[in-house]
């Protein structure tokens, strides 16, 4: 009786690049054991697949047609030809974490997915070497992304009060991000849905739907004090399911038209420049000087995964402090005004940290 060939030997029928991308996306956007992918991650898995698509048409368009005949030397020229001939949406080369950490990463996905389907879509030898091809390493002829600076307070008072005048809304959500240590997805994110109204006598509990870290097996807890209940009032929508923050179109407000916004705002002005996301980093600060770091990283979602859910109401009691203690500290500022100091649990506040707009000065409903 003739032999079985080994699995390794059965040939794998032809598959093209973009049919890689569509079976990778759609198993990823449908498996029940992880969460979905988010839109910024599709849009990436995208790009990478239309930059490898497209460099590889332009080398043999057989490897387009038949990903088999790629291989880790395909992928190394792939990334050369990144840093040396493509440019960003802004005109600029790629970073070196940008090709590294989306590029690369989304890439070795890709063919580790289709190396682990049954029957094998990839070798598992041609998923070996792709694996090992190493990131892009430090070079002058390569951009680097400049670290991300924390943001005083200043320039944040300066484009609050002109988002007021041009988009409230916008400035709410910003209040809101700030208030809570919130990524700006996070913040446009909030529903209804997600949130404990009777979490106790004076605050909610929202814990959103998806999340950044979700897959890391984190939880992400908010609790929303008398500030933030204050701002999230004046835009709860009778449908539960409906975000808070709606554009003139009563669509929820995308991560990119609210940089967007808030960028030509501050272009527009000549404002001192700083992006959403940098509020986490104040925030992270005021709360380390003024409580501790443990606090800080709990605060921001930067807990330990392996942390179990035994202690989630010990995490949700250090994030109800904060959340006090930020309520304090930024009510007359938003948030310290130039009079009053912040009163934090423990220890002494620092005497140096910035001041920022007054909370009573703040567009009313």
């Amino acid at each position: 009786m003739e032999s079985l060939p080994h699995k390794e030997e059965v040939r794998l029928r032809p598959l093209a690049i973009p049919e890689l991308r569509d079976r990778f996306l759609a198993c990823r956007n449908n498996d029940p054991f992880i969460p979905p992918l988010g839109k910024g991650d599709q849009n990436n898995i995208k790009k990478t697949f239309f930059l490898f698509e497209e460099y590889c048409s332009g080398v043999d368009i057989s490897l387009v047609n038949d990903i088999s005949l790629i291989d880790d030397d395909t992928v190394r020229k792939f990334l050369i030809h990144i840093v040396q001939n493509v440019k960003n949406k802004y005109g600029e080369q790629y970073a070196r974490s940008y090709i590294n950490e989306k590029i690369l990463k989304y890439l070795k996905q890709s063919f580790s997915w289709g190396a682990a389907q049954r029957p094998r879509l990839i070798s598992a030898l041609q998923d070996f070497q792709i694996a090992k091809v190493k990131p892009v390493p430090k070079s002058s002829l390569i951009r680097e992304n400049e670290p991300r600076k924390n943001v005083t307070f200043e320039p944040v008072k300066a484009a609050l009060e002109l988002i007021d005048a041009e988009y409230p809304t916008y400035g709410d959500a910003m209040r809101i991000q700030f208030l809570n240590g919130m990524r700006p997805g996070e913040a446009l994110g909030i529903k209804s849905c997600y949130i404990d109204y009777e979490y106790d006598a004076e605050n909610w509990h929202f814990q959103p739907g998806k999340h950044k870290t979700a897959g890391k097996g984190k939880s992400r807890d908010f609790i929303f004090g008398k500030l933030s209940r204050q701002i999230l009032e004046k835009y709860k929508p009778e449908d539960s399911y409906k975000c808070f923050f709606l554009n003139s179109r009563g669509n929820p407000i995308t991560v990119d038209l609210y940089d967007k916004k808030i960028r030509q705002l501050i272009e527009k002005h000549g404002l001192k420049k700083f992006v959403p996301y940098q509020l986490r980093h104040a925030i992270a600060t005021l709360v380390d000087q003024n409580i501790d770091i443990e606090h800080a990283q709990l605060y921001l979602g930067h807990a330990d995964p392996k942390m179990t859910k035994q202690y989630l109401h010990e995490q949700l009691a250090k994030i109800r402090k904060v959340s006090i203690f930020l309520d304090s500290a930024l009510a007359e500022t938003l948030l310290v005004s130039e009079s009053t100091s912040p009163t934090p649990p423990s220890p002494e506040p620092a005497n140096d940290f910035p001041h920022i707009i007054p909370i009573h000065e703040y567009r009313k409903a």
